[in-house]
């Protein structure tokens, strides 16, 4: 509801004022706070007859403001917020506008015009902004340890029919956004949606921030999710990346066209280049008034392992190229739900390279030597002080309920005799693993066997020897 009170002055032709008008309001907006203030030496009232200068001022909750801006309402309860609009009228129907929204300690203005147009009044001028934190302006809310700073300027031309954007330069982070778009209005009269097109070029910006993270005391979030963002308008982006970073994995290139209709996001034909490795993908996603969901399906060719393993454990276990294709989707309302519902599949190909680990005869003999000291001593000795060539690897991966799961992953020697066999299961929900690895000889006889359990990023290892021999 909106309340308004004023106070009109209407000078005198003796009065020094004359012809000025005067109006002073204050009201409400909800609860938003109003102040107003025109000021035209016209009795019509025209705001755009020369010398007339208005100035409308909103204040009060930042949830309130935002939401009345079609923003998500992600604000603490005492964050304010502050709308201010200033415009002054030139000669030649033309007036001079100032307008700003601070947000807590984020600031966004615009400076420019407001012209006569073909099809009504339009506004052209210079955008900035400048803010601690992008993401909840997309209602994202990951705590301060994963703030996104942004600041940048764009030109924007806004119509009755919708927004234009040219010149997009916005620091994201340590990255940067850059590109166009045109932003076409809903119209009830023929029933379309807003709709945004553009072209933008994202680099050199970490994309971990924007995903959900696990806390190691509490877990995924069970907070409830929407993924409104997927609602908010219809989109054709066109969209590339280049030198990001994904949990910490440089993505040197991203390419795809992305399609989004009433909360349905679909994206294929996506090409990117990680760690050497060439992907393509498809992907689905849904969200808005949908339930959120995703699904891709795609394949990567010589994707380097060695450069993965080191970034994840420091050490690489494996130094190959692996090739392969896969398929996984997940489903929920809390990013708990959708990482207990992933399931899918993928199966992979190692080309020819060396497991840097151990040597399997050294370790082994290393065990009855090592019969009565402790695992770590055993490692200090034998771990990274040999290594084994193998020439190829297969293995077959099924995704359920959150679980990667494998009983036919296998490395093989130059002969094709087994080098090692692995079995088990990495959990994704509780970010846990437990990993059997059978490792054998020269003449494919089995000799030791090596367990990864716990925790996901620090497992705890245990070796044995395996004194029963299998000829394969």
């Amino acid at each position: 509801p909106l309340s308004l009170a004023s106070n009109l002055r209407l000078p005198a032709r003796n009065d020094p004022d004359w012809p000025n008008v005067e109006i002073a309001g204050k009201g409400k907006l909800g609860n938003l706070d109003i102040d107003l203030d025109i000021r035209t030496p016209v009795r019509d009232l025209e705001l755009d007859a020369a010398g007339t200068r208005l100035d409308l001022t909103l204040k009060g909750s930042a949830n309130e403001m935002t939401a009345r801006l079609g923003l998500p309402v992600t604000r603490a309860p005492e964050q304010s917020a502050v709308l201010s609009l200033s415009t002054n009228a030139q000669p030649g129907s033309v007036s001079r506008l100032e307008a700003s929204l601070a947000v807590d300690k984020d600031l966004f203005s615009l400076s420019g015009t407001v012209r006569p147009g073909p099809t009504g009044r339009r506004i052209e001028g210079l955008m900035r902004a400048v803010g601690t934190d992008v993401l909840p302006y997309i209602g994202l809310m990951r705590g301060s340890e994963s703030e996104v700073a942004f600041s940048g300027t764009s030109q924007i031309v806004m119509r009755q029919e919708g927004i234009s954007f040219s010149n997009i330069d916005l620091g994201l982070g340590a990255g940067r956004l850059t590109g166009e778009g045109v932003m076409e209005f809903a119209s009830k009269v023929s029933g379309t949606r807003n709709n945004l097109t553009a072209n933008l070029l994202l680099d050199a910006l970490d994309l971990d921030p924007f995903l959900p993270a696990f806390d190691p005391e509490t877990g995924w979030s069970e907070t409830p999710i929407g993924w409104q963002l997927l609602g908010a308008s219809d989109a054709n982006l066109q969209l590339r990346l280049t030198n990001a970073a994904l949990l910490g994995v440089p993505v040197d290139a991203l390419r795809t066209n992305i399609k989004l209709i009433e909360g349905v996001l679909e994206a294929p034909d996506i090409t990117a280049s990680i760690l050497g490795g060439q992907f393509e993908f498809d992907a689905q996603a849904e969200g808005g008034e949908l339930t959120p969901s995703f699904q891709f399906i795609g394949s990567f060719t010589d994707f380097d392992l060695d450069r993965l393993l080191t970034h994840a454990y420091a050490r690489s276990t494996l130094r190959a190229l692996v090739s392969g294709n896969f398929s996984f989707q997940g489903r929920g309302t809390s990013t708990r739900n959708i990482v207990a519902s992933l399931s899918g599949a993928a199966q992979v190909e190692i080309q020819s390279g060396t497991f840097e680990a151990f040597n399997v005869v050294q370790l082994r003999n290393g065990l009855g030597v090592f019969k009565d000291r402790t695992q770590d001593e055993l490692a200090d000795a034998y771990f990274w002080k040999g290594r084994e060539n193998f020439s190829r690897g297969l293995g077959l991966l099924a995704l359920r309920e959150g679980h990667l799961q494998t009983n036919a992953l296998e490395i093989l020697r130059q002969d094709d005799r087994l080098l090692a066999k692995m079995s088990g299961y990495i959990d994704f929900v509780e970010q846990r693993l437990e990993v059997q690895s059978l490792f054998f000889n020269s003449l494919g006889r089995k000799a030791l066997s090596l367990d990864l359990t716990d925790a996901l990023d620090a497992p705890r290892y245990a070796v044995t020897r395996v004194d029963a021999p299998s000829t394969q």
